[in-house]
């Protein structure tokens, strides 16, 4: 439930808010369910885990570099690959979105 409710909040504010330097706060939603889960065992988690890990010191930089008005002059590459890892992991986070809403349902059916 908790990865559920955390999913829908980030899938709704990364499309609906355009703002991309607030959007960040809404990955640690799913360190809970992250963390419940056993790295050891599973690789995709450990992967899906270390790829939102990296994915906040990459934007923590850049945040950090835009948000303080520094004369840093960010090429094209270096926002496209931003995005780019933004839309990667939110295209995880949706296909394991709809993998846990279908067992939840199942769930819920059976019992």
């Amino acid at each position: 439930r908790i990865y559920l409710a955390s999913s829908i909040t980030l899938l709704a504010c990364y499309f609906l808010i355009q703002n991309f330097f607030y959007r960040e706060i809404f990955f640690l939603g799913l360190i809970p369910w992250l963390l419940c889960n056993d790295h050891k065992k599973n690789s995709f988690i450990n992967f899906l885990f270390y790829s939102i890990l990296i994915k906040f010191i990459f934007s923590t930089i850049f945040v950090f570099l835009v948000m303080n008005n520094w004369n840093v002059n960010f090429n094209f590459l270096f926002i496209l690959l931003k995005h780019l890892m933004d839309f990667y992991l939110i295209f995880i986070i949706l296909l394991v979105f709809f993998f846990n809403l279908a067992q939840y349902s199942k769930k819920l059916k059976s019992g």
